[in-house]
């Protein structure tokens, strides 16, 4: 589960730095937001720290230790459902393969117009 968690945590973080957003919603030490566009000279760059992943890593093993001790019922619980949400949802492999061939299938139309158009 804490590797789930971590996997979508820091899939959501290169998300947000690829879109140019700051890191959950938050300010800046000067109020403003990055990458919101609200200054007229608003720089797209977000703020990096380094360690933050690791910090934040420790503070989620902290919680789940302490829930852990605390309601293990509840984590009991809470593992299974998540494990059940993963295998309701994984897609079948006929779909993966039917994903897999859009996607192919659309960037070979993208490339094949991109080069009739630069020769035409």
């Amino acid at each position: 589960m804490k590797k789930a968690i971590l996997a979508r945590a820091q899939a959501e973080a290169a998300n947000r730095r690829s879109n140019g957003e700051s890191k959950d919603g938050e300010s800046g030490p000067d109020g403003s937001t990055a990458g919101t566009g609200d200054t007229p000279n608003a720089q797209a760059t977000p703020t990096i720290i380094p360690g933050l992943d690791a910090v934040r890593t420790e503070q989620l093993d902290e919680v789940l230790q302490t829930l852990k001790t605390t309601f293990p019922l509840l984590i009991l619980s809470l593992e299974t459902m998540v494990d059940q949400i993963q295998h309701k949802f994984k897609p079948a492999p006929e779909e993966d393969v039917y994903r897999t061939i859009c996607a192919l299938l659309t960037d070979a139309i993208q490339v094949s117009s991109l080069f009739s158009f630069r020769f035409a």
